[in-house]
Order: structure tokens, then sequence, then C-alpha cells
């Protein structure tokens, strides 16, 4: 029961938190036996979350052991039955590295039912653009559900979580699950094979599922040059339609990638003038609050008095519901967003300290509005409010981000009316680049 009331939390948490939140490879997923979902760890408490929500069976999650002695967190994990390991590294903190083997004997027990379980290989969270180095527990754990006589059935599903800015408020996540890995055909195929021959093919699985750099440059270059690629040098989507889907991103990151290499291996004097221009032309437009699809944004008066007769009814129709939220839930996202910047300075993640702390503030902040409500008005009133308070709150969220964006598109039409030649000179910068990444990829593909 807690199980699904925290799963039922952590859904709206996360798309309040993120904008949109992309699954795939869900049919890859088994639906029963026993399975070990193994991600890549970039984002604190919130990873195992995604997981938990976007399969429909029940998981069980693992953590530190250190976390629990957080009264929140550590409430939590003995709520949502998770199982605590203890790291080495945290010997100093608490943690007791020998109660593992009681840990992987409750996770081996749950596998024997027909459990799902999440282990991070990596061991902890961190910013890293790639993978650190994987621990052996998945594999010992998947050898020893083998030997004790569980020949077929175990599944280890490598999961990739790639984010377009994992503290960014209002981004966007994507969750990959890849192919399962048969750990009964595994050992069956490599009866000789120690634990690190699974751990190495678990490592390159999650690698191929998850989006991973050599470095923070090469993240940043491919980042930037996916955004500029995904333009294709045409006008952006009116405000409100569906744009390009982060997956598409990842896919564009991910060939781009392979070209980067190799350019990086035969003719790195080539690359670096590239590197530095998509830096220069990416910086340039942040400078001046413009997304690389705005660059290519029609001046055309009849389609400008349209956007602007469609964002004021849209926002006149959403305004009355959006003051409420703001005015009903501006000081406790102001002290949840405190929170988060506090909290993080210890643990360097904001997405999760925001996730926890409204965990905590939100539902005191409706108790408190709730009995305001009962005790100052009649009933009538009092229950509208109390029932239209929530639901205000979404409501601001979603008209302050199209607020956002409609003011940014509209400035940026305004710069291009006063300047339009700086508009011609961006798009040109923007078509050379687009040229010069194409004639790359041709030339690599020969």
């Amino acid at each position: 029961m807690i199980y699904r009331i925290l799963r039922a939390y952590f859904r709206l948490a996360l798309k309040v938190f993120y904008r949109s939140i992309e699954v795939e490879g869900l049919a890859s997923v088994p639906a029963t036996g026993p399975v070990i979902f193994a991600p890549n760890h970039a984002n604190g408490l919130l990873d195992p979350m995604f997981i938990a929500l976007a399969v429909e069976r029940p998981v069980w999650l693992t953590a530190k052991s250190t976390l629990a002695q957080h009264p929140l967190v550590g409430w939590l994990m003995r709520a949502g039955n998770v199982v605590a390991l203890h790291r080495t590294q945290d010997a100093g903190q608490g943690a007791d590295p020998r109660a593992n083997l009681a840990a992987l004997a409750t996770l081996g027990e749950r596998l024997k039912a027909g459990r799902a379980v999440i282990i991070f290989p990596e061991g902890q969270s961190h910013n890293d653009p790639g993978l650190r180095p994987f621990k052996r527990g998945v594999a010992r754990l998947a050898y020893d559900h083998v030997a004790d006589g569980n020949a077929g059935g175990l599944r280890i599903v490598p999961v990739g979580m790639w984010f377009e800015d994992k503290d960014g408020f209002r981004s966007r996540a994507l969750v990959r699950f890849g192919p399962p890995i048969d750990v009964g055909a595994w050992r069956a195929a490599r009866p000789d094979a120690p634990a690190q021959a699974l751990t190495a093919d678990l490592q390159a699985a999650v690698d191929g599922a998850a989006v991973t750099f050599a470095d923070r440059r090469e993240a940043l270059m491919l980042a930037y040059a996916a955004e500029i690629a995904e333009t294709r040098g045409r006008k952006p989507a009116p405000l409100g339609a569906a744009g390009p889907r982060l997956g598409d991103r990842a896919q564009l990151v991910e060939r781009l990638r392979r070209g980067y290499r190799l350019l990086s291996a035969a003719a790195a004097h080539e690359l670096d003038p590239l590197v530095d221009r998509v830096a220069d032309y990416r910086r340039q437009l942040r400078r001046m609050g413009i997304t690389p699809a705005e660059v290519y944004l029609p001046l055309d008066r009849p389609l400008a008095a349209r956007f602007v007769v469609r964002e004021a009814v849209v926002g006149l129709a959403g305004l009355p519901f959006a003051l409420w939220g703001i005015v009903t839930h501006a000081l406790p996202a102001a002290l949840v967003w405190l929170a988060a910047r506090l909290l993080a300075r210890k643990n360097d993640q904001v997405a999760t300290s925001a996730v926890f702390s409204a965990l905590v503030v939100f539902p005191l902040w409706y108790v408190v509005t709730t009995l305001f409500y009962w005790l100052r008005w009649s009933w009538p009133p009092a229950l509208a409010a109390t029932v239209l308070t929530p639901l205000c709150g979404i409501a601001a969220l979603l008209w302050l981000d199209r607020l956002q964006a409609m003011a940014r598109r509209a400035g940026t039409y305004l710069r291009f009316v006063r300047q339009p030649e700086l508009q011609r000179a961006l798009a040109d910068e923007g078509q050379e680049i687009l040229e010069t990444l194409r004639a790359f990829e041709a030339r690599l593909s020969r």
C-alpha cells in the first residue's frame, strides 16, 4: 500500500520537475520472472524512481546504507522495501561492508521469488560524462542465482538514463531499456567465465543504452551540435506543438559521436575549428536568449498577428487559475527550492533534493491551507478551494511554462524585426555549420 502511495507521489513529482520523461525499449522488459535492472547512476535517489514508474510490475529498490540515517529517507527506505547496501567507502560513516552478505541474500531471495530488483553497478551517483567502472555485485548475485539451481529465468536488463539538464527545472529526461541478458544462457555459453566477464558485458550493454561521453568537451560539443542539427534549418514548431523528441536527439548525438571520435583520431586538426565554431555559435545564441530553432523564425506579419491573438487567448483563459495557483504555491515552492539548494551543497543533487523536500513541504502546506479554508469559510467555498488549490498549482506551472516560451519567442521576433541583418548572419552561420556536419557525415559514411 505504502509503495503504491509513494509511487503515485513520485509520478506526480517527476512530472512537475521534468517537462517530459520519455521511455524507450519497454517491450524488451520481462513482465514476469526474476529481473535485475542495472542502470547508470547520474541522478541520485531519483534514478530508481524513473525505472519503478516506467514498468508496471513492483520493483525492489536498493540504496546506500548511510541514507537510512536521515529520518525521512530512512523511513521511506523501510516503507518502500528498499534494500540497504553497505559500501566500503562509507565505512567511516556507519556502513558495515560485512552486512552486504545479508543484503545480497535478501536480494537473492527476491529473485528466487520471481521479483524484480534494481542495482546500480557503478556503486554511486556522479556527474561524470561517462560510466564509472562497474562493481561486481550484479554479476555475483546472478552467478549465485544460477549456482543455486536456478539455471533459467533470470534476466539482467541494462538501463540508460540521459537528461537534457538533470538539475534544470522543467527540462527533459530519457529512460532507455536495452535488450536483456539471459543469465542462464550466458553462463551456459561461457561455463568457465569469471564474474568479471559478465560485469564487462553488462557495462558494455549499459553504455549502449545510455548516452555517454569520453569527457566534458565531447559532451558539450555533441549536445550543441545536435541541438543545431535537429533544426534542419527550418522554422520552429508553434508553441504548444510537439517538437523534436529527446530520444531522437539522443540518436542524433550518438551518430555525431561516432563521427566525432573517428575524426578526433584521424584528423583532429580538421575537427578543432568546427568544435570552436559550434561552441561560439551556441554561446552567442544563449547570450541573446535565442534557441537554435528560433534563428529561422519567419518574420511574417500575418503569422505574428495570429501568434499574438492565440497567445493572448491562451494566456487570458488560464490566467484566473494560474493566479490562484501562484498565490497559493509561491511560498512552499520557494521553501522547496531553498531547501534543495542548501541540501545540494552536500550531495550535489538538486533534482533529488527538490523532489524529496517537496514530499515534506507540500503535504504540510496543503494541510495548513485546508484548515484555513474550513475555519474561515462556509463549506461550499472551502470544499471548492480544497479541491482546486492543487489543480491550480499544476495550471500555474503550465501557464508559466507557456508564458516564458511566449516571451522568449516574442523577444526574438522583435529583435530580428529591428535587426534583420542579425537574423541573416545567424541563419547563415547555422546553415554553414549544418553543411559542415553533413559533409563530415558523408565523408565518414564512404
